[in-house]
């Protein structure tokens, strides 16, 4: 509804504009709204705007997320049916939130070859709990810069892994993935042949046939494990790292404890806030915040606080919010 309005809106605008009609009025209303930036520290305080008068709120959306149990249970499925390649692919998705597309653009030295050259953010943290800034070039959403080896080149992004899984991939560049490209070189003839083959296979994860996966395969893959429901999909398992990823911030907390009682609604939002711009934001790269503003209302239902008002108004507004940042 509010976009054929506004599209009404715009046209009679323009119209009157042009001269074609007598001058038109749009009613406004003033209204609080959150920024949202991934490098501001104070965009969480929101400036007024101008608003059409009249415009129907949108019901915030509902998250639905696996239990871990069920995250586990398929998880396990797609190792046993298709295979250990496409179950990394998923782990990958699911512990560093990143897009389908760029996790079949992953290269062979998006995490450098060498684990010395690797990164560790957190070096004095248990080493069940440090990360390796990796940088994401290749299938990334937003401005094209070109196209390499069939990957558009988009605005780079810095995101952090768990070490275990760097681990993981690591193990599996060095031990599985030789394998599987020695399959390609020996379909063509030559040592000069073979040898642009060999440097042309520049992604990580590759087929049996030693040719590099592709997101209709991985989406293929990933829904035929045992899904915990139907519309469990790889886009949801980006947002199922964010929600994990908020909840470790409330157990984490002390004051979550006091009492043996939940944060107050205002403690989680403020809270949650900081967290989802230093951390979610980045991450998953969405260029406001209030793209993930969805998840302090699945945190609150999830512990059973409600939020304060300003919060769900917000939210409500996540369409004309979203419309405001990109003006």
């Amino acid at each position: 509804m509010n976009l054929y309005v506004d599209t009404a809106v715009d046209f009679l605008t323009w119209m009157a504009a042009k001269g074609e009609r007598p001058p038109f009025e749009v009613p406004l209303v003033t209204r609080t709204i959150a920024t949202g930036s991934a490098t501001s520290s104070v965009s969480h305080r929101g400036k007024s705007a101008d608003i059409r008068q009249g415009r129907v709120r949108q019901p915030p959306r509902t998250l639905q997320m696996p239990a871990d149990t069920d995250l586990d249970r398929w998880l396990a499925s797609v190792y046993d049916q298709s295979g250990q390649i496409f179950g990394l692919m998923c782990n990958t998705v699911i512990e560093t939130a990143v897009r389908r597309e760029e996790v079949c653009s992953w290269r062979v030295d998006t995490l450098p070859l060498n684990p010395k050259d690797w990164v560790i953010v957190n070096p004095t943290a248990e080493v069940s709990e440090q990360l390796v800034s990796v940088t994401l070039r290749y299938g990334t959403k937003g401005r094209e810069f070109g196209f390499d080896n069939g990957d558009k080149i988009g605005p780079r992004r810095q995101i952090k892994i768990p070490l275990r899984l760097a681990n993981r991939l690591h193990i599996y560049r060095q031990n599985v993935r030789p394998l599987l490209l020695a399959r390609s070189i020996l379909q063509v003839r030559g040592a000069e042949a073979q040898k642009k083959r060999r440097d042309g296979v520049v992604h990580l994860f590759l087929t049996s046939e030693g040719h590099r996966e592709t997101a209709p395969r991985f989406y293929k893959a990933w829904k035929s494990g045992d899904l915990p429901f139907p519309a469990w999909s790889p886009h949801l398992g980006r947002h199922w790292w964010a929600c994990s990823t908020l909840m470790q911030e409330i157990r984490a907390s002390e004051i979550f404890y006091e009492a043996n009682r939940p944060l107050p609604g205002l403690l989680i939002a403020s809270l949650l806030t900081d967290v989802i711009q230093l951390k979610i934001t980045p991450q998953l790269g969405h260029v406001s915040s209030k793209t993930s503003s969805i998840y302090l209302q699945w945190v609150a239902d999830q512990i059973g606080v409600a939020l304060p008002e300003r919060y769900q108004a917000e939210m409500l507004d996540e369409d004309f919010n979203k419309k405001g940042s990109q003006a």
